[in-house]
Formats: C-alpha cells, sequence, structure tokens
C-alpha cells in the first residue's frame, strides 16, 4: 500500500511526565499503549540525485512537543518475564520485528537501509502526543547499517496519536543536512551591508540629496561598490558546501495519515522512504 534542540533536560523530564501521566491517570487502564518501528532507506547510487522529481528542502525546526527517545532497554528480563513498560525508549534490535523486510532492502542494489529502530509508547489523544525526534546522527541501536557516510543523513520527527482511529504524521529530511544547517547558520549570521545612501554627504536637514548624486555616484565610489560587491560574493561563494554550488542535495518528506494497527505501510519519496509499522501492545 503506497501513501503517502531543546535541552536534554527538559526532554528528560518531558518524556518521563508523560510515562508517569499514562501510568498514574485514572484513565491509564484505558490508554491503550503500541510499539512503533520505522525503518527508513534511500535509492541507491549517485545517480538518484540526478532526479527532477525533488528539490532542496532542510529540515524544519523542531516542534516544542518533541521528544529524543532514550537509550535502548530490554522489555523483558532474562527469563522472558516482561518488564515495566518505558515511554519514548528505543528497543534493542532483538526486539526489532522488520529485520526481514531491513535485510531485503539492504541485500538489494538499489537500496540502502539508513536507520532501523523501534519505540513503545501510549496512545494519547491528538492534543497530547509529542513528536519523536529521530536521525541516523545518533547511536540507539547497536546496528552497523547505521555508520552512514557522514555527508548524508536522516532527521525529522514521527508522531503517533489517536482518537477514534490511530493516526500518523512524518516529518522528515535526508541528504546534506549538516551542510544545509551550517549554510543556515552562516546567512543568519551575516551582516546585511549599510545602506550608503541614507549617508549621503552635502544633504542638509529637510533638503534631500539630488537625483544626479543619489543614482549617478562618482569614479571612486563605482569603485567602492564594485570592490564591496566583488568581496561580498566572494564571502558567499566561500560559506558554500564543496560540489554544487547552488544546490544541496537535501530534501524532505511530509506525510500525515490514518492506519491500522499491525499492517505495514510504506511511505514513499522519489529519493528516500520509510517502512512502518504500528502494533498495539497487550
Amino acid at each position: 500500500m503506497r501513501i503517502a534542540r531543546t535541552g536534554f533536560g527538559a526532554v528528560l523530564a518531558f518524556a518521563v511526565g508523560l510515562a508517569s501521566l499514562a501510568a498514574a491517570s485514572p484513565a491509564a487502564g484505558r490508554t491503550p499503549w503500541y510499539q512503533v518501528e520505522v525503518v527508513i532507506f534511500a535509492e541507491g547510487g549517485e545517480s538518484r540525485w540526478d532526479r527532477d522529481d525533488w528539490r532542496e528542502e532542510g529540515p524544519p525546526p523542531l516542534p516544542g512537543n518533541t521528544v529524543e527517545l532514550l537509550s535502548a532497554l530490554a522489555t523483558e528480563d532474562e527469563a522472558g518475564v516482561p518488564k515495566r513498560r518505558h515511554a519514548f525508549r528505543a528497543l534493542p534490535s532483538s526486539e526489532l520485528t522488520l529485520e526481514a523486510a531491513a535485510d531485503r532492502l539492504d541485500r538489494a542494489t538499489e537500496y540502502r537501509v539508513l536507520l532501523h529502530l523501534a519505540w513503545q509508547q501510549p496512545g494519547f489523544p491528538y492534543e497530547d502526543a509529542p513528536a519523536v525526534h529521530i536521525g541516523t546522527l545518533r547511536r540507539l541501536v547497536s546496528d552497523d547499517r547505521l555508520a552512514n557516510p557522514p555527508e548524508e543523513a536522516v532527521d525529522g520527527t514521527v508522531r503517533l496519536w489517536r482518537r477514534r482511529f490511530l493516526h500518523l504524521e512524518a516529518d522528515l529530511a535526508f541528504g546534506e543536512i549538516e551542510a544545509w544547517r551550517r549554510r543556515e547558520d552562516a546567512a543568519a549570521t551575516r551582516v546585511p551591508r549599510r545602506n550608503e545612501s541614507a549617508e549621503t554627504p552635502g544633504a542638509g536637514a529637510g533638503e534631500p540629496a539630488s537625483a544626479a548624486a543619489s543614482v549617478v555616484p562618482d569614479a571612486a565610489a563605482r569603485e567602492t561598490a564594485g570592490t564591496a560587491t566583488r568581496s561580498g560574493a566572494e564571502r558567499e561563494a566561500s560559506l558554500r558546501p564543496p560540489g554544487d554550488a547552488m544546490l544541496l542535495r537535501v530534501a524532505r518528506l511530509t506525510r500525515s495519515f490514518r492506519l491500522r494497527a499491525g499492517r505495514l505501510y510504506y511511505v514513499d519519496h522519489p529519493l528516500f522512504g520509510m517502512l512502518l509499522r504500528v502494533r498495539r501492545l497487550d
């Protein structure tokens, strides 16, 4: 079926608070729990970026109700007895259920797995459901497949919520994410040049500068303006990442849809995609 930097202490407190709410609330017994598992993969080969059906778009700022997954912890003891559930904690690789699908993708020459992880959470209503921050720059699950080239990464959020039906929102970016952020940071800190026309000498109070003086600068002014333009262009060029000077290879996938527990979903994009399964826990 084809369908479509918060502080660590605050994030941890938020996640623990959500888990406590689910356990202590009088309605806790009626709040179902789910296991969310995602496999994010990319098209293989350099030629995938030569397609014309994508555009550069980096990851958006994380929403305020975003949580980070805690480190993996087994949900069963050595005797197989279930432990107390922990909301928004990554599961160990031994408890992933889409390993066979991920292996098939990895063996195929046209795909490569970028990230495979799972977590458990209550089925919160829309107003209370946080977005889960996921990405390949963090190593939550011990898996050799996560050793991706540093110039390419996945970053974004997945948000599950429940009303009458289950709903999922995915907002993910893939590609040269760190280069994109460096460029955005440089652009944000760049100081714009002063408007020189506002300080034209010879204009008294209430006496505007002549049209000729404001439009046709003298030779010295033209030379100065030309030097400023060249140095500005050189500075901007020095901030661009290696490779394509105008376009970074980073794309974004945004989907929102209703789903059924237990069913496998494929969320696609021309350059990368995601396998998703949400299982209800007893």
